[in-house]
């Protein structure tokens, strides 16, 4: 996958990832732009729309040349960071269960590859008990 169609969504106008980041900064999500900011796996429960279908990862090394991009990198641990600050419950900050998924799947997906970086494992015991979204990593020990 190409990491353009990331960079892009976040670099539009309207949805951006500035945007994305003073929206958490605020306290919650109120637009949308979940798909190519913190994108997840194909997994069947969270591909109710085109836009999930269309940012989500095929493949386990699509999410890692995510990753080995410098700038999408640092956008996803900035934001990650952003929503650490807060002490809100995840769906409040979120707004919807569907998103507090998406998130759970993005968090145990990008912490699986990226152990050394320990904020998405803390969004994992902050706001998820400490336990990755089971479905996500049977996927990436499939794929």
């Amino acid at each position: 996958m190409d990491n353009d169609i990331y960079i892009n969504a976040q670099n539009d106008n309207v949805n951006s990832y500035s945007a994305a980041l003073d929206e958490i900064r605020m306290g919650r999500k109120r637009s949308c732009w979940i798909w190519y900011v913190f994108p997840i796996l194909k997994e069947e429960e969270l591909m109710a729309d085109f836009y999930s279908r269309y940012f989500a990862f095929e493949i386990v090394d699509d999410a890692k040349a995510y990753a080995a991009d410098s700038i999408l990198l640092e956008r996803l641990v900035t934001i990650t960071d952003a929503l650490l600050a807060h002490d809100k419950p995840i769906s409040e900050l979120m707004a919807s269960d569907i998103d507090v998924k998406k998130l759970h799947a993005c968090m145990t997906l990008f912490g699986n590859i990226c152990p050394d970086k320990k904020c998405f494992e803390l969004v994992l015991e902050k706001f998820y008990d400490g336990k990755p979204r089971s479905s996500t990593v049977k996927l990436i020990n499939e794929l």
